[in-house]
């Protein structure tokens, strides 16, 4: 009689040491009932969804390691889904809120599946992203899930957080006209325990290793004729592999270091995917800073102008009112010229190759002197900035007393040269997280160039198989001014490289290996370690709570048997 109490005493307790494998609960596919049993879950545990249409008005969140499944089939290889379970997002309504926020923790694994994703509301787009993943989970999948059509989902998927995994075989279908939608957004501002991405740029791209996000043998099929429907794209230090894809008119590509305090994305590898393109594209894809990897991908339709491109904003625009602003090649932030002969010395001031007051007939791309006598081209390259509001332009070309300038419509709009206006010449040579420059010093609030590595990009073997042409990586505009082929980027393999296991070891059921962490001081290994002891010391802490909690009871239950005949 008493052993059957205390095993009662036990269960009720919610202790963990009597338990004997996962529990699957089975939800009626409500949001409610799904966060419900949630709370009552425990990591390794599974939700199941029945099939159905649940139209969700209120945000689910996932903290325990746990996987939420339904009955959705994909073929992303045929471009088609079984759609079972299908939940209609209507959580944008309410103040960008996502649908699903996977809220997650080293150790832990997180798995997603079998779901179709509809809009349930056409008023409000949502910007946040519809499933949120956050945190710091090394073993998180999102996988066989139908991303149907969501116009009012600015972001399908996004990633906000160091969390390494992998995102395989689902759908992603762009119709409507009006579909802009990104299918997949990864930011890692976090990443080392800091903020804004810093963190990511501090410590090296490790290619061919676990430490990104995978996006594997999905299908992106945008046939809304808006050309950026279904793109991939990565902000704030953001790492991710998109390989063995299906990808139509989509592609990858990624913001660089340039508005406000946050940086660049910071390196990806584009792989083995076949991209297929009804319409014009001018490259295979873009970055606007850090390290790009592209090779042994299949283009057909139309042929691109080019493979990737490189380039960065910096060197064309200054984003006045951010705290990096632009390359003007006077920008403590960047690697500048300081000699009258091109070179750089530290601790030397830039150089003041110019100055002057603009003429009458100058304006958006050209800037008009007529005291000057330059010989023909000779500012090319060379950056422009007019001193009353620190815009910049970048000398395209120039006669003996006009500067022929580009003009950058984006953010605002550059500067529009008016007569009277006082301008200075300098020159930079690498710009802060420009393509092919990587690991570096974490910055701080004084300005510094932070001695950023070259970490060149690559790209080989990316064919276009009506013809069999092979793509080649070109500059973007502008970035001749701080880019070289053969040094910055490549057309040829990558010395050393080897792609990371293929199928990912996630999407196989098996952890994956791990890639021991960069060395650290003495000081910041005493740290780690006084951080795992004191969270040893918390949970005991709570053990011990939960112990005397359990006496109590124990006792309680004691007394009352006392009375019992």
């Amino acid at each position: 009689m008493s052993g059957k109490i205390l095993w009662s005493i036990f269960i009720a307790s919610g202790l963990f040491a009597l338990r004997c494998g996962a529990t699957v609960y089975h939800s009626d596919g409500s949001a409610s009932n799904v966060q419900a049993l949630h709370n009552s879950a425990r990591d390794g545990d599974t939700i199941t969804l029945p099939a159905g249409t649940f139209f969700w008005a209120t945000t689910v969140t996932i903290t325990k390691g746990i996987t939420v499944i339904g009955l959705t089939t994909t073929d992303p290889v045929h471009k088609t889904a079984n759609d079972q379970t299908i939940i209609l997002a209507n959580t944008g309504m309410n103040g960008n809120q996502p649908l699903l926020n996977l809220t997650t923790a080293s150790g832990k694994s997180y798995r997603l599946s079998g779901i179709t994703f509809r809009t349930g509301q056409r008023q409000v787009v949502n910007f946040n992203g519809m499933i949120l993943l956050k945190g710091g989970s090394h073993a998180v999948r999102v996988d066989h899930c139908h991303f149907d059509d969501l116009a009012y989902e600015n972001n399908n998927i996004a990633v906000w957080g160091a969390i390494y995994g992998v995102i395989d075989h689902n759908l992603f279908d762009f119709r409507s006209a009006n579909n802009h939608a990104q299918s997949l957004y990864i930011n890692m501002s976090d990443w080392g325990g800091r903020s804004y991405g810093d963190g990511s740029w501090a410590q090296p791209p490790y290619y061919g290793s676990e430490k990104f996000v995978f996006i594997e043998d999905n299908c992106i099929n945008n046939t809304s004729g808006n050309e950026f429907g279904g793109v991939i794209d990565a902000w704030r230090g953001g790492r991710y592999v998109f390989r063995h894809n299906h990808a139509y008119d989509a592609t990858p590509t990624n913001h660089g270091t340039e508005i406000g305090r946050e940086r660049g994305f910071r390196c990806a590898e584009i792989y083995n995917n076949d991209f297929h393109f009804p319409f014009h594209r001018s490259s295979l894809g873009s970055a606007r800073s850090g390290g790009w990897i592209s090779h042994d991908n299949t283009i057909d339709g139309l042929q691109p102008d080019r493979g990737a491109t490189v380039g960065t904003y910096r060197v064309f625009f200054a984003f006045t009112g951010a705290p990096f602003t632009g390359a003007s090649g006077d920008n403590p932030w960047d690697y500048n010229v300081t000699e009258s002969d091109g070179r750089h010395i530290d601790g030397h001031p830039p150089y003041l190759f110019q100055s002057g007051a603009t003429a009458s007939g100058s304006d958006r791309t050209h800037i008009v002197d007529l005291t000057k006598n330059w010989r023909a081209n000779q500012w090319v390259g060379y950056t422009a900035k007019r001193l009353s509001d620190g815009k910049i332009a970048i000398v395209l070309s120039n006669t003996s007393n006009t500067l022929n300038v580009y003009y950058h419509e984006g953010y605002g709009g550059g500067a529009i040269w008016q007569a009277g206006d006082q301008y200075q010449i300098h020159k930079v040579l690498v710009a802060l997280d420009q393509p092919g420059r990587g690991a570096g010093d974490l910055i701080n609030a004084s300005p510094a160039w932070p001695h950023q590595q070259l970490e060149p990009c690559y790209e080989w073997n990316d064919v276009y198989t009506p013809t069999g042409a092979h793509l080649r990586m070109t500059q973007a505009i502008g970035a001749f001014a701080v880019l070289q082929e053969g040094r910055d980027f490549y057309n040829t393999p990558m010395p050393g490289y080897t792609p990371y296991v293929y199928p990912h070891p996630l999407a196989g059921g098996t952890p994956p290996p791990s890639t021991p962490p960069p060395s650290t001081s003495p000081c910041a290994q005493l740290q780690e370690r006084l951080d795992r002891l004191q969270g040893r010391q918390q949970r005991l802490q709570q053990l011990h709570r939960s112990n005397k909690k359990l006496n109590r009871r124990i006792r309680r239950l004691q007394n009352q048997l006392q009375n019992c005949p």
